[in-house]
């Protein structure tokens, strides 16, 4: 009653443990969502060039289909580098900063781009991402260019700061809070926040002179 009972990847100590996690990951993943919201989608995506060469970053739109943070789809040239990089090595990242009011919160996306899709092979998830205003100019054959595609990236892994929400890894230190992608018997996979970076006073003095362990600075 009294003890410490291991489940999946979080200890449980008491019946409200599993719904204090619960509650903290969807609050965890909305500040992420609302990251990604505030800066329009656009993001830096890193891609892998190979042993020998740094990795290649640019800016990229990412489009979202549902609040889940399943899956991101981004528009691109088939004829790119990233693409062909891609194919190399699917592993990537995508980063969201924010400016203005919430200067300082960010999002990072890692995880796996598990294919290209196009016209031919996902009509109706193509007619969801097209948007002529943003994407014509690039393509002038409509969605059925024959240059247009999307990667789909699935992430595995986000990193997240977030003082709208109040979100970081622990109390007063810079460090991201992390949600990971676990698979559930039976019911595929979720994000999970886990139990180390739950606290219900995160951020509360972020901005102060405090170190990276979230102690005062000596004056």
């Amino acid at each position: 009653s009294g003890g410490t009972k291991k489940v999946g990847l979080f200890s449980r100590t008491s019946a409200q443990k599993p719904a204090m996690v619960a509650k903290e990951t969807a609050r965890a993943l909305r500040a992420a969502l609302d990251v990604i919201e505030d800066v329009g989608g656009l993001g830096l995506l890193a891609t892998n060039c190979g042993p020998d060469h740094p990795p290649n970053s640019r800016v990229v739109k990412a489009h979202l289909l549902d609040s889940k943070l399943d899956t991101v789809y981004i528009a691109t040239n088939r004829y790119t580098d990233k693409v062909q990089e891609l194919a190399k090595n699917p592993l990537a990242s995508v980063s969201f900063y924010t400016n203005g009011a919430s200067a300082g919160d960010y999002v990072v996306l890692r995880g796996k781009v598990t294919r290209t899709i196009d016209f031919g092979t996902e009509k109706e998830v193509i007619s969801k991402v097209w948007r002529d205003e943003d994407m014509l100019p690039f393509f002038q054959g409509g969605p059925q260019d024959e240059r247009f595609c999307l990667l789909e990236f699935k992430p595995h892994e986000v990193s997240l700061i977030s003082t709208k929400h109040n979100v970081a890894a622990k109390d007063n230190g810079w460090r991201p809070a992390k949600l990971e992608r676990v698979m559930e018997e039976g019911a595929g996979s979720s994000w999970r926040l886990p139990e180390d970076d739950i606290s219900s006073d995160r951020l509360r003095r972020l901005r102060g002179a405090y170190d990276a362990d979230g102690r005062p600075l000596p004056e």
